[in-house]
Order: C-alpha cells, then structure tokens, then sequence
C-alpha cells in the first residue's frame, strides 16, 4: 500500500518513479517511523543481562560523570481523567471506566540522579491546537507535542533532546575536556534512534528487556507522579461535587480538559521530592553512596479510597503503549505529518 501511495505521489508531481523493496526499508528508516511493539514488562526482564551491564558498563559511567550529571528519562502512557472498569463510589455514585475516560497521552519524564534537576515534562496528545489551549503555547505548564495516537516517535524524542537537553548543558559546561556534559541513560526501544549526532549529551541505551530492572523511571518514579497526579484529579472531582452536589461525578470527570491535565501533571511532578528520586537510583544500585532510605516516597492514599483500591487506580494505565505498529496508511500520514512535528517548550531555559 505505501508504494502504492509513492507512486500516486510521483504521477501527481510528474515524475516516473518505480518504488523497490530497498527504497521502502530506507523511507520507514529514514522517517524513524519503522514502530514495533514496545515489549518492555511484557516480556520476562532480563535479570542476567541486567546484571551484566551493572557490573561492566555502569562502573565507567560512575567514574566519568558526577551525579549530578547523570540522568535517565522514560515514557509512560497516562489516562488523563480515566477510572476503573468496576468503577469508584463518589458519594454514592459509581464512575465506571468509559470510552471517554479512557483517552490517553504519553508523558516524558527525566531527571538526574540526585533529583536535583527534574526536567520539564514532555506531554505528548492527539491534538496540535486544541481549543483549551491557549494561543500562545510557550503559555503551557508543560512541554507539548503531538503525533496520531498521542504516541512518542523518533521525530519528537530527536527535538525533545535538541530543544531540552541541548541549552541546559550548554549553559553548564563540561567537568571533563572532550567529554558530552551529561550522560543519558535510556532504554533500547524503536523510537530511541541510536544515530543522533550529540556533542553535549552521551547517551547510554541500556540492553534490551533490562529496563524495569535498571532505570529508576521505570521502576518508581513514574509510579510516585502518577499517584500524586491520581490523587489531585480524585480531589478535583471531589470539590467539584461539594461545590455543586447537583452534578454528576461521571459528567465531571468527562470535562476535565487537556489543558487541565497538563497543569494537573505538572504540579505532580513538581510533587515528586528530590528524595524520593535519589532513593529510586540507590534502589536500582545506581548510586555509588548505598543509603539505608531506600523507599519509593509518598504515595498517600486519598481518604474516600482503600489503599489496594487506589493502587490499582494508579497501576490501571501502567501498561498502557507509549508506540506501537502502525499501518501502511497510518506510516505514510506520520512521515507527512512528521514534517511538522513541533515541540513547545515553556522558555524556561
């Protein structure tokens, strides 16, 4: 179907062009669109290769880079204003899982390793220019992008580390002559392209079906937002309901904007303590200074749920894809909307 597409293309433009076998490999390469199933914790994780790269790579990335320096980010899928299939009692009332609630974006998280530098969240929707968003989307509380599922591609993840990254190490400097400032540890996942030219950042891909095991993201940090973003959007609801009992609670939950959840997403990461991250990379044994606090950090449980309850509220969208297969037709409508992709930043550096 996409050489098809191509041909349809050349004869509209026309020029005589025969697309081969060779050309569709290096189109899909090029666009960084070639998404294959993210495996991840679906697959049994690797504890030996883990291992393994703890005992030969990790020692070297200790010695060369001060903690400070150190970062790791990772992707999570996020059912902004979504609910349990069996539903939660709101003052009576059942708010059940819907169609609605179940909408979903996917957020970037990234921090260094003693969680004294957490970078601006990168959401990612369906939308370029919603109409809850303001006009000027510098205005935004967080970073955004967009792409047809809310997914995150090669072409975002690229401008994320260009944009992000890039003036933040530069403004730093380098503790070690020739060396990037910062290292990056990051999983090894198709919309991770591993030929990015950096000067400033070393990125470190981590061996696959290991990350669950070694990135403290992966692990609890992602978790502990997520709780602190639940619990914001179950009070939300809640105060809504006490201002006006009237209402309904599934009506409410159904009108929480993007917009919302981005600023609802932000003051959640902005919740997550510098301690609780450090604890997450002494956890993984990422850390040369072991600690005896290793705990995962506060994730209290709102007063209208129980504990298990609410763990599975925070847990429902944990497995939730970040990328995935796409069609023909959906491969060839990313690499034309690919052109575009844009990410917004605040303007905070």
């Amino acid at each position: 179907m996409l050489k098809a597409a191509a041909v349809d293309l050349a004869v509209a433009e026309g020029t005589d062009f025969m697309p081969s076998d060779g050309w569709l490999s290096r189109w899909k390469a090029c666009h960084n669109i070639v998404f294959k199933k993210e495996e991840g914790e679906h697959q049994d994780a690797d504890l030996c290769a883990a291992l393994d790269w703890k005992h030969t790579n990790l020692p070297q990335t200790l010695y060369s880079y001060s903690p400070n320096d150190i970062f790791n980010e990772d992707e999570s899928g996020l059912y902004f204003r979504g609910f349990l299939e069996k539903g939660h009692c709101f003052k009576g009332e059942e708010l059940a899982g819907s169609k609605k609630t179940k909408e979903r974006i996917t957020a970037l998280f990234c921090a260094n390793m003693l969680g004294s530098e957490k970078r601006p969240l990168l959401i990612i929707g369906k939308g370029k220019q919603l109409r809850c968003f303001p006009k000027d989307l510098n205005r935004l509380p967080v970073d955004y992008a967009s792409s047809k599922k809310a997914w995150m591609t090669g072409q975002i993840f690229q401008q994320w580390l260009h944009n992000q990254c890039g003036p933040v190490v530069k403004e730093k400097g380098s503790s070690h002559k020739g060396s990037p400032y910062i290292c990056l540890l990051v999983d090894n996942c198709s919309v991770h392209p591993s030929n990015i030219c950096l000067t400033n950042i070393d990125l470190k891909f981590l061996p696959p079906n290991t990350t669950s095991i070694i990135l403290p993201m992966d692990t609890a940090v992602v978790k502990n937002c997520k709780a602190h973003y639940k619990s914001r959007l179950n009070h939300s609801i809640i105060s809504a309901l006490d201002a006006a009992p009237e209402n309904k609670a599934k009506d409410i939950s159904n009108s929480i904007t993007l917009l919302n959840a981005l600023y609802l997403a932000n003051e959640s990461w902005n919740a997550v303590s510098s301690q609780t991250i450090l604890n997450c990379f002494r956890k993984g044994s990422l850390c040369i200074d072991e600690a005896a606090d290793v705990s995962d950090g506060d994730d209290s449980v709102p007063e209208n749920w129980m504990s298990e309850e609410f763990k599975e509220f925070v847990d429902m969208d944990k497995d939730v894809e970040i990328a995935g297969e796409l069609t023909d037709a959906e491969l060839l409508e990313a690499a034309n909307y690919s052109k575009h992709v844009k990410v917004e930043t605040t303007g905070r550096f």
